[in-house]
């Protein structure tokens, strides 16, 4: 395994297929780059895939999160069930902090990253 390069290296850590040494004899920060992956990679584990889940997880029932919102239980269940894509930020941020959560945009390009707290 100590002859792949970085990339494959880091593919195989998100596949849990390496035991491969922190250092490369090329990139001085590789054991800093396995070390943010490694916490992304927990990150993505702890990913919720709807705004149902987010809300079990937060352990609210809609009725919970209707009450913080303001809104009406079937409100909640309207964007819950709506497509992601067509929710409107300034709803989705409500509907975050309803959850006592928060929302976050992260735009990165190339090494550039920026990130703008909503909630």
């Amino acid at each position: 395994m100590t002859n792949l390069e970085p990339e494959d290296w880091l593919t195989n850590l998100d596949e849990g297929t390496t035991n491969a040494p922190l250092t490369h004899p090329r990139i001085p920060d590789f054991a800093e780059r396995v070390a943010e992956r490694t916490a992304e990679l927990r990150t993505e584990q702890q990913l919720v895939t709807s705004l149902t889940e987010l809300r079990h997880a937060a352990a609210l029932t809609q009725t919970d999160v209707a009450r913080n919102w303001g809104r009406s239980q079937s409100r909640v269940s309207t964007i819950e069930s709506a497509d992601i894509a067509t929710i409107e930020i300034g709803t989705l941020v409500d509907y975050a902090r309803a959850l006592h959560g928060h929302v976050e945009i992260r735009v990165t390009v190339n090494d550039h990253t920026y990130i703008e707290q909503l909630a």
